[in-house]
């Protein structure tokens, strides 16, 4: 039978859990749960004490949490806390205020600022990763993909080298098969196209961004319809009226009315440079999956610089059903799952590089 403990929220109980919208979760090598809130910033548990400790942000403190709207919690291979806000930029706890937190931490922020040269893109975080190399990759809300030089302190774009589509892939890729005794296949190594028209960085690889302003907008989490999909032949079809089917669903859009024809790919670069960068994870041979809110699933090699980019093509029964993507995993045999919203699950064989 079922046998869940709940822990709920008490306005008159500080024990308890401070927002009833939980977004992210992070269990620190101390043993220390951390649960991110949209809206309650962060509560600690400590499962051994049956105690529960929260950070909030505190507007006459400028060393506490910079937000309450908490969406992303990892921890590093050195101990300290990262936390991504939405609205509020990037935190961060030492190891040793990790192990042993209290209310009167101090946290180290990291903030949009358009005069800083390197600074952080975009407040608006949707996603931490810390790779197998310890390190740190951020994906915004609008500003695509960066990671934090710990040296600097700066924030810098990913070099891309060059980028493969999915056109490229079926106009003459061909996958190695898998060895017959080494289990699934790893990701195969593809050929080397010329470069995408326009597939080239507006910055130097690797260099520091350049924060433009912010534009107007809603400080809004969830996706704005307002704005047509770039992979989307026809925007007004392509979503509802409304472009929700839940106001108060976290991003939640009605399904994408099926497509008769092969939609443009538009600028192959626009995910990790200005997408909407939802999660990251990594397979087994360094490479990172990212999953891109409207600009489907990118492969992406930190050590050479290559990007594969995977979309949704109508005409395709064996693409990615929807470019919506919001989460990636990696299962021990190397499969990659997609989790969509309004396009269900996909996993990519990557022997073939096909969606099943």
């Amino acid at each position: 039978r079922q046998n869940f403990r709940r822990f709920l929220t008490n306005s008159g109980d500080p024990t308890t859990l401070s927002h009833p919208e939980v977004r992210a979760f992070c269990e620190s090598r101390s043993g220390l749960v951390w649960v991110g809130t949209d809206g309650g910033g962060i509560n600690v548990f400590d499962r051994s004490q049956l105690r529960v400790l929260h950070f909030r942000h505190d507007p006459s403190n400028p060393a506490s949490l910079s937000s309450d709207r908490v969406f992303s919690i990892v921890e590093d291979h050195d101990g300290a806390i990262w936390v991504g806000t939405y609205g509020g930029g990037l935190n961060r706890l030492n190891p040793d205020t990790v192990a042993q937190p209290t209310p009167s931490a101090a946290f180290t922020h990291y903030r949009q600022n358009p005069r800083r040269y390197g600074s952080l893109p975009d407040d608006r975080i949707r996603t931490l990763f810390v790779d197998s190399q310890n390190r740190l990759w951020v994906g915004t809300d609008g500003s695509g993909l960066v990671r934090l030089d710990r040296q600097t302190g700066r924030f810098l774009r990913p070099k891309i080298s060059r980028i493969i589509s999915a056109d490229e892939i079926s106009a003459g890729f061909s996958a190695r098969p898998a060895p017959a005794s080494a289990g699934a296949a790893p990701v195969p190594a593809l050929p080397a196209p010329p470069l995408f028209a326009g597939a080239l960085l507006t910055a130097p690889f690797n260099a520091p961004v350049s924060t433009p302003a912010p534009a107007p907008g809603p400080d809004d989490s969830r996706p704005d319809f307002s704005v047509p999909d770039p992979f989307t032949i026809d925007p007004s079809a392509a979503l509802s009226a409304t472009g929700s089917s839940d106001p108060s669903a976290p991003d939640s859009s009605a399904p994408a009315l099926p497509q008769t024809s092969r939609p443009p790919l538009g600028p192959p670069s626009a995910p990790l440079l200005s997408g909407r960068v939802f999660y990251i994870t990594e397979d087994r041979t360094g490479h990172l999956w990212i999953g891109c809110y409207g600009h489907g699933l990118v492969r992406y090699n930190p050590e050479t610089g290559e990007a594969l980019h995977l979309v949704h093509d109508p005409l395709n029964p064996r693409s990615l059903s929807s470019n919506s993507v919001i989460n990636v995993f990696v299962d021990r045999d190397g499969f990659v799952w997609a989790g969509t919203n309004g396009g269900g699950l996909n996993r990519l064989d990557p022997a073939t590089l096909t969606f099943t």
